[in-house]
């Protein structure tokens, strides 16, 4: 009895530290996603005084133009208007 309860002690201890092991594996590559994350998104954007970006999407050929959000968009502060998409904003 004595040698089935450590056996049975050995096999959980090996079981709880191979867990302790793929935990720590998935966190490494977590860490090194999310570092793969953050440097095609600084790529994506241009750097400051430039207006094309080190990496793009398949398509984009143009440099990036800066332009203040009302030239984009339509203030319309009346209501009736169903037949626009809208866009709203707390």
């Amino acid at each position: 009895m004595l040698i089935y309860c450590f056996l049975n002690n050995l096999k959980n201890r090996l079981s709880f530290k191979n867990l302790d092991y793929l935990a720590t594996l998935h966190q490494r590559k977590i860490t090194a996603l999310k570092k793969i994350k953050q440097t095609l998104l600084e790529k994506m954007f241009p750097l400051e005084g430039s207006n094309i970006p080190s990496i793009r999407f398949a398509g984009f050929t143009y440099a990036w133009e800066l332009k203040r959000f009302g030239e984009i968009l339509n203030k319309i502060t009346r209501k009736g208007y169903t037949e626009l998409p809208q866009l709203t904003a707390s």
